[in-house]
């Protein structure tokens, strides 16, 4: 009787139930691997002055991240995007749109009276830029646990403004170096590095 006590890791002995340690990978088995994503935007030097990008989230849960949110009308919201910080959408079932604007548009309007989508100034991320802040399953063969990725704007075409991926930065477990890929800026007809005012 006792060994089987002891078998399933407790003993009772004097009216006292002592509970012998198990070991937690023999107890529960990981599950899964994910990778995490930050998705970053940036603006290059001749242009920073000049426009800023905003986060549009719509969605059933337009809760966004704490301290982005700085506008709601009609369930949706919006932020600045803030350089070197990780674009948040505050639910994964919300959809997250960006778009550039003047930064003295901005200031002179207020983020509060924009009607994104459907205002002249506010101009689109490039429909073929397809940007996705969620994480995944890793590859065969991928040993990192996050990545960062770097969309950089190139400048406006027609009404929209176009950003390409820069930079993608993998993130190994404790004691591994990170790995840094930079992608060549693409040749692109037609693109001017002036926002509409």
């Amino acid at each position: 009787m006792l060994l089987r006590a002891m078998l399933a890791g407790i003993i009772i002995a004097g009216g006292f139930v002592i509970n012998l340690p198990v070991k937690a990978e023999e107890s529960a088995p990981e599950g899964p691997r994910f990778i995490e994503r930050c998705v970053k935007i940036e603006i290059p030097g001749e242009l920073s002055n000049d426009i800023a990008v905003i986060a549009y989230i719509s969605g059933p849960q337009t809760r966004a991240a704490p301290g982005v949110l700085v506008k709601e009308s009609d369930g949706d919201k919006a932020y600045v995007v803030e350089p070197g910080a990780c674009l948040q959408s505050g639910h994964p079932d919300n959809s997250l749109a960006l778009y550039a604007i003047s930064r003295q548009y901005l200031q002179d309007r207020g983020i509060e009276n924009i009607r994104f989508g459907r205002d002249y100034h506010p101009q689109p991320l490039d429909p073929s830029v397809e940007i996705d802040l969620r994480g995944r399953m890793p590859l065969e063969g991928e040993a990192f646990e996050k990545e960062e990725l770097y969309y950089s704007v190139l400048g406006f075409k027609g009404d929209n403004f176009v950003a390409y991926l820069s930079r993608r930065i993998s993130g190994y477990p404790e004691g591994t170096p990170d790995t840094v890929e930079e992608y060549p800026r693409p040749e692109i007809a037609g693109i001017r590095m002036t926002v509409n005012r």
